[in-house]
This record gives C-alpha cells, sequence and structure tokens, in this order.
C-alpha cells in the first residue's frame, strides 16, 4: 500500500460520507495503493453454474477482473462476474458524466449486491477506483456517482 494514495481513500472517498469502503489499484499492474480495512481484490475458488445449470468450481482473481473490465472502457464485467472483496455484484452497465470543473468525460461502471451494496468503479491514466455505498448506512449512491467521477477527472487532470 502507498502512503501516497491513502488520502484519496480516506478523505476524498469514504471521508465524504456517501462511501462505506474504497480501494485504489494502480493501472494496469493492479496493485492495491490505497484501501479501507479490509477491502481489497482478492483470490479464491467459487462456486458457480454453468450454462446447463451445473454447478461448478472456478478460480476467481478479482484484481485480473476489476483491470480487464477498465481496460476495455467497462464494455462488460470480466468473464467470471464482477467481484471484488468475495462479494459477486450484478452488472449495471456504465454510465458516462462529464465534470466541468476538470473539463472531463469520466466513463464509470455501476454495479450491485443485494438491496443495499451499490459499487462504482472508474479509471484514470494511472489507477482503478472501486466504491461501495451502503444504502442501509446511509449512503447515497448517485453521490458515489459523483464524488468518484469527480476524483477521477481531478486525478486525469493532473496526469494521473
Amino acid at each position: 500500500m502507498s502512503e501516497e494514495w491513502q488520502p484519496y481513500v480516506d478523505d476524498y472517498m469514504t471521508g465524504k460520507g456517501n462511501i462505506t469502503c474504497a480501494a485504489i489499484m494502480s493501472y494496469p499492474d493492479g496493485a492495491v495503493v490505497g484501501q479501507s480495512p479490509d477491502f481489497y481484490p482478492q483470490a479464491y475458488t467459487a462456486d458457480t453454474y454453468d450454462d446447463a445449470g451445473n454447478e461448478i468450481q472456478i478460480q476467481v482473481d478479482e484484481c485480473a477482473g476489476l483491470i480487464e473490465a477498465a481496460g476495455t472502457d467497462w464494455a462488460a464485467a470480466p468473464a467470471g462476474g464482477l467481484r471484488m472483496n468475495q462479494k459477486k455484484y450484478m452488472w449495471l452497465g456504465t454510465g458516462e458524466e462529464t465534470v466541468e470543473a476538470y473539463g472531463v468525460t469520466i466513463k464509470y461502471a455501476r454495479a450491485k449486491s443485494g438491496a443495499n451494496l451499490s459499487m462504482c468503479l472508474a479509471y484514470s491514466e494511472t489507477a482503478v477506483l472501486i466504491a461501495v455505498a451502503d444504502k442501509s448506512k446511509g449512503n447515497d449512491f448517485s453521490q458515489c456517482i459523483a464524488d468518484m467521477c469527480d476524483l477521477v477527472a481531478y486525478l486525469k487532470s493532473t496526469g494521473y
């Protein structure tokens, strides 16, 4: 983890009150450079189903999946599904937001896990930002997206 990136997680992501947990990975290598406690991409074996409905096990590398999805401009979820911190999220697609303060348009991905957890993913030239909003804790997902887009636009404007 990098002390340089941790304040972005603590102050600009979770510190604003719309994000419960967050992580920043360097792009494209996927190293975790900042994170909320116990929130980071993991590798493990998961149970799932094949197209015929048979239960199978797959190897999950959350980091590789997130980097892959960012590299395709959030065109689709990773092949094994969008997963973070051993939770699987339903891919809700992408959105786009123009941040006028920085003159940058940000493409972001949206995902949901159950009724309360929503995840927003965005990236700059050198970082993938991951934020989870928890409705049961009073987080506002639309504001989570806005906060993420503002931060990524700022990072892009400074060359990151």
